[in-house]
Order: C-alpha cells, then structure tokens, then sequence
C-alpha cells in the first residue's frame, strides 16, 4: 500500500457492518460508511470546504432477503433499502447521547431528544423537499436500536449489543475527524 493510499483511509475508510439475521429471515443489517472527497487548494495547501457534492456519512439497513449457501443474504441493492446521509450535527448529537447514557449514566439531553421527548432516545430530523427522513437511536440497559423512517411504510430498524453500539460510536467518532479535517458544516 503506498503512502498515499494510507492516508486516503482517513478520507474513505473501510465500512463498519453489523449483520443481525435470523431464522425466519427477518434479520437487518448495518452499514455506516464515511467518503470524503476533499479538493486540495494547491496555492496555500488546505482542503477546500467540502460540498454537498463531494461524499459524507451514509447510513444504511437492509432487510434480510433469505438464505445462500446457508448464510443469510441481505437486500444492499433492494428497494427496501433504506438510507440517510448523516451531516455533522447529526454526528455530534449522536456522540453525545451516546456519552451522556453509557458513560455518564444520564438520560438523553433534551437538546438531543425528538418530538417524543423520551429520555432514552435521540432523534434527528432530516427535511429535503416534501420528503421526512427520521433516524432515532433508542437506548436500553444492554442494547440500542437504530431506525431509519423514510415513510410510514419505508423504514427499517436494527438492534445493536453494547459491543457494536461501541464500534457504531468508534467509526462515528472517525466520521466526527473527517468532518473537522475537511471542513464540514
């Protein structure tokens, strides 16, 4: 791997995956992945702010599609697939729910709550022309659920064990540093 490519890692580093299948083919699963395609100012060496144009953090679940080989399969290029694209506020409110319940034993901050006003689950909003997209992480003593509602008949939910909610929170830190690096507002 040459140097470049090393650092090109900071920029578009390998997706985290959580896969949660089931017998009865109902599983889910995870994919959180971060690409960035900063521009570099030659004349003063700075990354250019980036645009809306230039990648993000995109956040997808999948329905489990059925079995092959044994092995659950799941609908990555389905219809039923459901994506946001996750900006720095988001990040940042999801990092501090998660701190806040996890680390500091505390509910939710209100700041970070949605219209529900539930003390374990930190909501964000997203409203692009006459479409709602809704991402909700709700908190348990041993699990959290992330949830993606595109509509009333679209969205798609997983559960997460403390030890993925950890890797979840590890790679939105990475997502967090990117951000920053490149100018994201």
């Amino acid at each position: 791997m040459s140097l470049k490519h090393l650092a090109g890692t900071a920029w578009t580093p390998q997706p985290y995956l959580v896969y949660k299948p089931s017998k009865k083919g109902t599983g889910s699963a995870m994919r959180v992945q971060l690409r960035l395609e900063p521009e570099w100012e030659e004349k003063d060496g700075y990354v250019k702010p980036l645009t809306k144009g230039n990648g993000g953090c995109f956040f997808e679940l999948a329905a489990q599609t059925g079995f092959s080989d044994g092995n659950a399969s799941f609908g990555w290029n389905d219809a039923t697939l459901v994506r946001a694209k996750l900006g720095l506020q988001d990040v940042m409110k999801l990092l501090t729910a998660i701190r806040e319940v996890r680390v500091s034993a505390h509910e939710v901050p209100p700041a970070c709550r949605g219209k529900t006003n539930d003390p374990w689950t930190v909501e964000l909003f997203h409203q692009f022309n006459a479409s709602t997209t809704i991402i909700s992480m709700k908190f348990e003593a041993d699990r959290s659920f992330l949830r993606i509602g595109k509509s009333k008949d679209l969205h798609r939910s997983v559960a997460l064990d403390l030890h993925e909610e950890r890797g979840f929170e590890r790679y939105l830190e990475l997502v967090l540093e990117g951000f920053l690096r490149v100018g994201v507002r």
